[in-house]
This record gives C-alpha cells, structure tokens and sequence, in this order.
C-alpha cells in the first residue's frame, strides 16, 4: 500500500508558519507513527526541499524540526515494530526492536501542555547502566530544538515530555 504527495495543513489554508516548527514535526511524526501501525509500505511526503510551507528544508537550506525528524526516523526507527498502548490520548507510542539485543521507543506528546508518561517495556532485556554508563540514546525534537542525550532506559521508565516534542529513545 502507499500513499503519495500527503503533506496536509491544519487549517486547509496556504502557508501555516507552525510546518515550519516543532509543531509541524510533532504533526509529522503522528502521521509516521499511523502510517507504522497501519502496515502502510511506501510514504511519500510533498515537497522535500523549500516548497514555502512544507518543505523540510527552507529555501536558504536552512533544515527545519521535520527534516531533522526523518533523518533521526530514517537512521533509528527500523526493524520489527511491537504491540505498544497508550491511555493518554495526546500522546502515541510504539515500541521496535531495531536488531538483536535492542529495544526502541517512540513517544510523541501532541498536546500544547507538558505530559508525563510511565511505561512499562515488557519483554526485553535491556543493556545494564550505572551512574556513569548510560545505554541508550534520545533523540529529542521539540519547543527547545533538536537533541541527543545519553539515556538511562529501565524497565518503568518515568519519559517527561514538553509541549508538541517527539521523543526517540534507542538502547546502544
């Protein structure tokens, strides 16, 4: 199954500045994130390159939070995905297993308020940490920009998110 050309403003109006933003990335990765659990095979979006709106990049090549999400997708979000619930319904989830002895989460917070997640990974074996290793990555897009942080990923693991913020979590 594929779809084509599926850049879709908010407002259905030309040139919705938030595209541009974190906002329009948080957008972006929930539509990723439908496409994943609906067995969609090939996505294509619309205008990868300026495009005013929609592009991921700007016309000065400037790279915007949705360029930098699908580089972060496109290296990290791969591999056997995994059943993954949320009961909150501003925030979606799916947990993958990008290889052997890995473990991957994806958490996207789409509300305008900070959200607290508490997730319970079942099922995996997860690399040790102490206070001085960490064993795992988080890519972060969100209102403070785009990050990479050392990650101390357990089994209930307590995920802080900000406003409209994707969050990539990956065991090294």
């Amino acid at each position: 199954l594929a779809l084509t050309e599926y850049h879709i403003n908010f407002k259905r109006r030309p040139h919705d500045p938030r595209q541009a933003t974190n906002v329009g990335s948080t957008w972006m990765a929930s539509v990723i994130y439908h496409l994943l659990i609906n067995d969609m095979d090939i996505a294509q979006s619309w205008h990868s390159r300026s495009g005013g709106t929609f592009g991921m990049m700007s016309k000065f090549l400037e790279v915007r939070p949705t360029g930098q999400l699908l580089f972060i997708f496109n290296h990290h979000l791969k591999g056997q995905y995994v059943k993954t619930l949320s009961d909150n319904p501003w925030v979606e989830v799916v947990g993958f297993v990008p290889g052997k002895n890995k473990t991957g989460l994806l958490v996207i917070n789409k509300s305008d308020i900070p959200q607290t997640l508490t997730a319970e990974l079942l099922n995996t074996d997860l690399p040790v940490s102490n206070a001085f290793n960490a064993n795992s990555k988080c890519y972060r897009i969100g209102p403070k920009g785009y990050s990479i942080e050392d990650h101390w990923l357990s089994k209930t693991p307590k995920i802080e998110m900000l406003p409209y913020e994707v969050q990539l979590i990956v065991t090294e």
